[in-house]
């Protein structure tokens, strides 16, 4: 899952590295700005972090899956090698049987 090559879960991240810090920043005062703005950004910092620690887990399921598959595939062509080498030599060694 990339935009223009980048992670969204990067661009997540560094969405809310700014968040905390301007969290931080209006919670102490160091910048001044009205309540609502400070809960709308704490509700925005919510959703982007939870998105944030839910795609990398999607991610992870996709991968598991993939890989599953690829390996059902292989243990289904070595059966499939197995079954020909049990019918005879013959079929092994000559292509054209």
């Amino acid at each position: 899952m990339k935009i223009g090559g980048v992670s969204i879960i990067l661009i997540l991240g560094f969405l809310n590295m700014i968040l905390i810090l301007f969290q931080l920043s209006t919670g102490l005062r160091w910048i001044k700005v009205p309540f609502g703005i400070h809960r709308r950004t704490g509700m925005i910092l919510f959703i982007s972090a939870a998105l944030h620690a839910f795609l990398p887990t999607l991610q992870i399921m996709g991968e598991e899956r993939k890989g599953k598959a690829v390996r059902e595939g292989i243990g289904a062509a070595a059966q499939s090698v197995t079954v020909i080498s049990d019918a005879g030599e013959h079929l092994v060694n000559s292509p054209m049987n």
